[in-house]
């Protein structure tokens, strides 16, 4: 997997069909989207959905040699009436196609390409995330890639907690520095 070379691109319109066809089973869509979508996913309902994050950065995940898109992920900007400028970001929807690619460092990978737009192009002090408890896979790749728990908040109504995790733009060039030096 860390030979494969992967890049964000501008998720468009017509990615849609792809994406939705790799969220083959209400599990997997759970882990995805939370309680946003009922399974199996509209295509019109999905794009009403993300055409109406208004500060949202959404990305297809390419693999560079084969052009083949390979995942999915959401960068929703914190705006308020407040704050001049925006400070932090969340992560929405992300997703690894394929089986066979998850759990093998790809989801850090692309984490570290987020974040790396988010630090240094955006310029946010923070990026956080929610992640259903059960999810181990993607709670253990996300504190692979430097994020940690800030509160677990309790859902009284269904037999699972959410983590809510983060990681500030110190800490990512840290980890940054220390990956070069390694």
């Amino acid at each position: 997997m860390h030979n494969i070379q992967i890049a964000l691109r501008k998720f468009e319109d017509s990615d849609t069909d792809e994406l939705l066809s790799h969220v083959d089973s209400p599990e997997l869509l759970f882990l995805w989207s939370g309680m946003t979508f009922n399974y199996p996913v509209h295509k019109a309902h999905f794009m009403k959905v993300i055409h109406n994050l208004p500060y949202a950065y959404i990305f297809k995940v390419i693999n560079e040699e084969t052009h083949e898109t390979i995942g999915y992920v959401e960068l929703n900007i914190d705006v308020s009436p407040y704050k001049p400028t925006p400070e932090g970001a969340k992560i929405g929807r992300f997703l690894i196609y394929k089986n066979n690619m998850r759990g093998k460092g790809l989801g850090q990978r692309i984490l570290h390409l987020l974040l790396k737009f988010a630090f240094n192009e955006l310029e946010l002090q923070t990026v956080a995330l929610k992640v259903i408890s059960y999810n181990e896979i993607g709670i253990i790749c996300y504190q692979k890639a430097g994020f940690t728990t800030d509160k677990i908040v309790k859902d009284n109504n269904k037999n699972y907690d959410y983590l809510m995790m983060s990681i500030n733009h110190e800490k990512f060039s840290n980890m940054t520095k220390k990956a070069k030096n390694i």
